[in-house]
């Protein structure tokens, strides 16, 4: 049993993955809890895959100018995808993570239980070309997973 703050925009997908692995999670509206003045992240990238990961630790008022700092830096050093994971047991992140599509993320999943709660993971494409055709599910909510991230992603491309 776990209380988790989703970034608005995301709520309705987080509320999907959560039912229908059934996991014991309570949405609670934050948006008014005060929020840190500075972030903590950690950046990790994996050269073997070309992908790097910013975790957040704790989400601040300036998260969305570190982020764009980190994505710069990470896509002039060609890092092909770039996640954001945001703890969704801290308050903050229902604030501090609602405007990182502004900068091209777009959802990639929840990881349940990664560390002290659930995560929700941003991605940010640089100039990957895919697909939907290149993706295969095994179930229709996988397929229904899958519309909605290429929706995402065509938006954040705009």
């Amino acid at each position: 049993e776990r209380t988790i703050y989703p970034p608005v925009a995301y709520g309705e997908v987080i509320q999907r993955v959560v039912e229908h692995n059934g996991l014991h999670r309570t949405n609670k509206d934050d948006s008014d809890a005060e929020m840190p003045p500075s972030s903590r992240m950690s950046v990790a990238v994996r050269r073997d895959h070309n992908v790097a990961f910013l975790r957040v630790e704790e989400p601040g008022a300036d998260l969305q100018d570190l982020v764009r700092v980190r994505l710069r830096e990470l896509c002039l050093h060609r890092v092909d995808c770039i996640y954001v994971d945001l703890p969704l047991s801290h308050p903050a992140v229902q604030s501090a993570g609602a405007r990182l599509d502004e900068l091209g993320f777009f959802f990639g999943g929840i990881i349940p239980e990664l560390g002290d709660g659930d995560v929700l993971r941003l991605q940010y494409l640089n100039e990957v070309d895919i697909r939907p055709d290149d993706v295969r599910t095994s179930s229709d909510v996988g397929q229904e997973l899958v519309n909605l991230i290429f929706r995402q992603k065509s938006t954040a491309e705009r």
